[in-house]
Order: structure tokens, then sequence, then C-alpha cells
């Protein structure tokens, strides 16, 4: 999770995370000047990725039309152009490599021998021999990141869910099933002058899914039947499900409203961590921050676990939300308490002998 820090949240409200650059797979490219292969500049010191994806492309134009060393880019002479945000810190040259690398891999992905249409935007096909007669099918395509890896030269890494059939376990009499996997593609892409090219074919790469331990700021655990452990509960009935008036669970002049219409028709509270103790007849004006780790139930049965992050303010002896959060606290170092969302549904903390830090489940 790309959760941001922040300690404290004195005059926070409504906090959102900085959004990656997103390229839009409908921002098609145009192609660019017609290169080959041979003249690109040889004994520069590549990072393997971009090497690797030149490789696969001199191979899969060889194969697609026994061209050789030779690679013709697309024929038409259309510049690439993709608008850059004016977002602070960001390089709008990676935004344009982002937008034309998305476009190609899902170009790339879509073709097949009786339609090669986009593909042939970026590269001159002299045959579609080396395309399946059905194309992949992909979901979701997103670029994941962007490298100058030398001058004009960016790697570009892709990541989509791809339709692919998955063999049956050895010695199993079951047939091969179709299923969705999670790849990652990359791609070289130079640029000269301002025009973006593609050198070679994108190029299947494995996908790093090592995860950070994130170390939180919430080291108590509030028992679910408290005050404000049934506070956090019947907010999220009646901001979920529907079910009774929003109105009884917020904070005067707090600005939330219930989602309509309800996605959901129950819900169960499985842990609830706060960043300080939180009284069962709290005084006045009181505020604790609460991680809470809840499973929703849809009307046909389905379910899905979900955190949330709230403010809970005191107001006559009882808790009310304040405010909903999409960054949560972030520990200093001092102490470390684990990431409670890895909770097992089946095995939740026992709500009359809450610890004192966040421990997760296997």
């Amino acid at each position: 999770m790309g959760f941001l820090s922040r300690r404290s949240r004195s005059g926070r409200s409504g906090s959102e995370p900085q959004a990656g650059v997103a390229a839009d797979e409908r921002a098609h490219s145009g192609g660019g000047h017609t290169t080959s292969l041979e003249s690109y500049p040889k004994g520069t010191a590549l990072r393997s990725v971009a090497v690797h994806a030149a490789l696969w492309g001199v191979v899969g134009l060889a194969a697609l039309g026994g061209v050789g060393f030779i690679a013709q880019l697309a024929t038409g002479s259309d510049e690439v152009v993709v608008a850059a945000s004016p977002t602070s810190g960001v390089d709008p040259m990676e935004q344009r490599v982002s937008a034309y690398a998305l476009s190609y891999t899902t170009a790339w992905l879509s073709a097949s021998k009786d339609d090669a249409g986009r593909l042939s935007s970026f590269v001159s096909l002299q045959s579609t021999n080396g395309l399946s007669a059905e194309p992949w099918a992909y979901r979701d395509p997103v670029v994941d990141h962007v490298e100058l890896v030398e001058d004009g030269l960016y790697s570009a890494e892709v990541l989509a869910w791809v339709e692919e059939s998955i063999p049956a376990e050895e010695g199993s009499e079951e047939e091969a099933e179709s299923g969705w996997v999670l790849r990652g593609f990359r791609s070289a892409i130079q640029e000269v002058d301002g025009v973006l090219t593609a050198v070679g074919f994108p190029a299947p790469a494995e996908l790093v899914t090592d995860q950070v331990s994130i170390e939180l700021d919430y080291p108590e655990q509030l028992r679910l039947d408290s005050t404000a452990g049934v506070a956090v509960h019947d907010f999220l009935m009646a901001y979920v499900t529907g079910t009774g008036d929003i109105s009884r669970f917020i904070a005067p002049d707090t600005q939330i409203v219930a989602i309509s219409p309800s996605p959901y028709d129950s819900i169960s509270i499985r842990l609830i961590y706060a960043s300080a103790v939180a009284a069962d007849a709290p005084g006045e004006a009181e505020s604790v921050e609460v991680f809470v780790d809840v499973v929703f139930t849809a009307s046909d049965g389905r379910s899905v676990p979900a955190t949330y992050l709230l403010t809970l303010s005191s107001r006559a002896e009882r808790w009310e939300i304040s405010a909903i959060h999409t960054a949560p606290l972030i520990s200093d170092g001092s102490e470390t308490h684990e990431l409670p969302t890895q909770s097992s549904p089946s095995s939740p903390a026992p709500v009359d002998e809450p610890s004192d830090t966040p421990t997760p489940s296997p």
C-alpha cells in the first residue's frame, strides 16, 4: 500500500494520498521516425532490462517478417504527443514515455494475425506469422515505472492481468483451465528530438512480490464492545449499509454522508487499533485515531475485507466520528507495531483480552 507517512493529524481533514502518474490507454501513439536497430549506438552500458527488451524485439521481428536485424519503426511521421500535466516534481518526458509504453504494450497484447493495426502503428510488420489467431485478453493495464537508463533511452514496465491457460497439477486428471495472471512487460523506448520510438517488442518480465514492512502507530487495541468500538460499528453500519441515521454517529459540522446506494448488507468488525486509550466515558473534546479491520458482506453472500482509518472525537461522554482518512499514522521508529491488516478472518483477536501491540495472524 502506498500510504503517506504522517505522525500527527492536527489540522488535517480528508487528506488524499498523492496519486502516481497514470497513463490512459486511450492516449494512442502515432509512431515515430523510421530507424534501424543496426544504427543504434553500440557498446553502451545499458541495464539488462533494456537489453533484454531489445533482444526480444529483434527475435520477434525476425520471426514475424524475416527482416533479420533490421527493424523499421512506424512508417507514419506523426510524433507521439501526450500533454504533460503541470504536476510538480514529475518529468514531462517520463509522462510521455509512460503513455507511449502503455499504448504500445496493449497494442502488442491485442494484436492477432488478422488484426495487427494498432501494433503496426509502432512497428512495420512484413508478416504476422508470429502472431496468434486470437489476441491475448488483458485487463487493467497500468504503468508500474519508467526509468531513464541512458541519455534518451528509457525502460518502461507495464503491468496487466492476462488471461492464460493454467495447467492442471502433475498427475491430476483435471483439464487445464483459463485464469487471470498478473504479468509485467518491459519495453525499451528511445527519445530523439522529442520523438518517441520503440526499440524491439515488449518483453515479459518477472514481478517483484516482496512486501515492505510498515510500522504503524496504533499501539492500543480496542474492545469491540467498548463505547468507542460500538461507535465505530454503528457508524460503519450507517455509512456502508444504510442502516440507521448517520447524523447520529458523526460529530457536528462533519461533512460525511452515507454511501448511496448501499453496496453491502452487513458488516463484521474483526479488529480495532487506536492511537491512544479510548475511555468508555471520555472527557470533553478528546480525540483518538483508529485503524479498523472490517469485513463487508453483500446481499448475494459475497464478502470483502476492508480497512477504515477514522478519527473519533468525544462529546457529552460519548464517541463520535469526526473524519475519514486515507493515510494511516506511521510510527517514528521509537516503537515497532506490525501492520495489523494481515489478521485472519477466521481468527479475530478475543475482545475480552486486548493486546498491547497489533499482531498479525499467519
